[in-house]
């Protein structure tokens, strides 16, 4: 890699760049190994392209953003990585899903359920951007800078009337599009993902799965990636679009002052999966997570 680089005589920062290897669907990661040790051979097509990469990433609260990941470490470290720079705590909790359709409720994939079609996007989307050096850019297409770990959000307005100063938050009403700059000294709880749009917008309603029987609610858990595994390796491409969801229902630690990013996309994942009736639950119970909703909200407005 370092002999390609010198010949391509091009003065960039090669650091992030990696072989990859189509055919064997693998990274060569042991970078002290030779070509013929990893089993090239000359007519063997190689990819040299950067291991993070560009994820459109569905929150729990719907909102869709455009964030970096890394497609060569394991889908767990990756994970903890996304969490970090979106300030969840405890990331163990979490892993990323493929966006499944209502036809993957209907019939079992004996060899898991592949590329969906609302996995593969067409062209990039505007969104969070947390490359420092985006060559990417398009209409729309925001960026900022990533040596942090905490993030600086940019200016404009939620769709729920919340407004927020240039310094906090920047937001699209018309499509819940987030941006925001990793490079700052701002705590999680000043992060705009600590409130969430008291609606999302029409693509993100529209992609919300309401199994019909316990089948169905089953076949829910196909899309699951392999923590084992990394993002590359399960057919994700840059761009491509995947869900950020809790997985294990074992909260550990939640604190108010550090977890407001943590609860929120807690509450609302909890929010959709009962409203899409993924969970079996009386109405009962429904009417109480109402009813603290209320109770809740009344009282941030006394609040405030």
């Amino acid at each position: 890699m370092l002999n390609l680089v010198e010949e391509l005589d091009v003065l960039i920062d090669w650091s992030d760049h990696a072989l990859w290897w189509p055919k064997k669907n693998m990274w060569l990661c042991r970078t002290r190994s030779t070509l013929d040790q990893c089993g090239i051979q000359a007519d063997a097509l190689l990819h040299f392209t950067p291991m993070h990469k560009y994820l459109r990433l569905q929150l729990p609260d719907l909102r869709f953003i455009d964030i970096k990941a890394d497609f060569s470490a394991k889908t767990f470290t990756a994970v903890k990585k996304l969490c970090k720079d979106l300030g969840i705590r405890h990331p163990e909790e979490l892993s990323l899903c493929r966006p499944l359709t209502s036809d993957h409720l209907k019939r079992n994939y004996p060899r898991g359920v592949g590329c969906t079609p609302r996995q593969r996007s067409k062209e990039p989307t505007a969104g969070i951007n947390l490359s420092q050096n985006n060559n990417n850019k398009s209409d729309g297409f925001l960026s900022a800078d990533t040596s942090g770990s905490t993030g600086t959000p940019l200016n404009t307005s939620w769709n729920d009337g919340r407004n927020y100063s240039p310094s906090t938050a920047m937001f699209n009403g018309s499509s819940s599009f987030l941006n925001y700059s990793a490079d700052s000294n701002m705590s999680a709880t000043d992060l705009p993902l600590a409130h969430s749009p008291r609606t999302p917008n029409e693509e993100a309603r529209q992609g919300v799965l309401r199994p019909k029987s316990l089948a169905e609610r089953a076949r829910l858990n196909a899309g699951w990636l392999d923590s084992s595994l990394s993002i590359m390796e399960q057919d994700i491409r840059e761009f491509d679009s995947l869900l950020l969801r809790f997985k294990f229902y074992s909260f550990y630690d939640l604190n108010p002052k550090f977890d407001a990013v943590r609860i929120n996309q807690i509450y609302e994942q909890a929010k959709w999966s009962i409203l899409a009736e993924e969970i079996d639950c009386t109405e009962e119970e429904m009417m109480l997570f109402a009813a603290l909703q209320v109770c809740i909200y009344n009282f941030i407005t006394l609040i405030l």
